[in-house]
């Protein structure tokens, strides 16, 4: 694609990212491929021309604008633009005449640079995106543990996932003979993941589970535990829980607040695949 009388265009061929003169070249560094809009303006002034978009991946260096005026020198006014995410740095290096020196200088994103057969510019991007997140829905907990208020203790087990589709056991004591027992299936969960928190090990995609369920507290059906679990690493004793145990209409026949365990491990996993 021609412009400035035919003295520059795109070309796209991959390279070195050695400067030469006449080319104008763009490199990636980082995990992601970026794409570069490029202008080309005659070198006494005018209107520029958009060249064709240009692609680069990472690790990668391609040619986006050549001089092949080499008799004259007259050259243009190339303008490069990256546009893809995560662009973190710029680097550039350009040849001069007449002894093709090499040296490093400042570019700015979207800055316009004259070439012809006496010049030539190498410009290195440094974009990386962070890879996504697991989805949490593959996430569970598991362990247990003891809390002690006085002479009350509380002791749970749990093993609980990230989604309404597998079975999952919650069972709580408490003194006086008190248990609940939770059905395999959840009511509703919520799991998340707190930059905060250092949860590891072992890796998992969350630290914070929050979910209810239905059961039966000392054998009567028709009773809700409504409990947060949070995994502060090991080796478990910052680990907290919440449990809140009731019947609709009626007063909890267990509420406890946000505790740190006293005793036990609770812990956050990635969950096996499952349908």
């Amino acid at each position: 694609q021609s412009v400035s009388s035919g003295t520059t265009n795109a070309v796209g061929d991959t390279t070195t990212s050695t400067p030469a003169f006449s080319r104008l070249k763009v490199c990636k560094v980082g995990n992601v491929s970026g794409t570069f809009t490029v202008s080309a303006a005659p070198a006494g002034g005018g209107s520029p021309t958009v060249l064709s978009p240009i692609t680069v991946a990472a690790g990668q260096c391609r040619i986006v604008a050549e001089d092949f005026d080499t008799a004259t020198g007259v050259g243009g006014n190339i303008t490069v633009t990256e546009t893809s995410a995560g662009l973190q740095s710029i680097s550039a290096q350009r040849i001069d005449a007449p002894a093709g020196t090499i040296s490093s200088f400042t570019f700015t994103n979207g800055q316009t640079l004259f070439l012809n057969s006496f010049h030539g510019y190498t410009i290195t991007f440094t974009n990386n995106v962070p890879p996504p997140p697991p989805p949490l829905g593959n996430g569970r907990f598991t362990g247990g543990g003891q809390i002690r208020i006085g002479e009350f203790r509380i002791s749970q087990g749990l093993t609980i996932h990230c989604d309404k589709i597998l079975s999952n056991n919650l069972e709580i004591n408490w003194p006086g003979g008190n248990n609940f027992k939770m059905e395999e299936h959840l009511t509703t969960v919520e799991c998340s993941d707190n930059p905060a928190i250092i949860q590891a090990p072992p890796a998992a995609p969350l630290d914070t589970l929050i979910g209810t369920g239905v059961g039966r507290f000392n054998n009567v059906d028709g009773y809700t535990v409504e409990f947060t679990l949070i995994d502060y690493g090991e080796p478990g004793d910052q680990d907290k829980v919440a449990l809140k145990i009731f019947r609709t209409g009626q007063a909890p026949v267990l509420n406890l607040v946000l505790t740190t365990i006293t005793q036990g491990n609770l812990q956050a996993h990635f969950d096996q695949p499952h349908k």
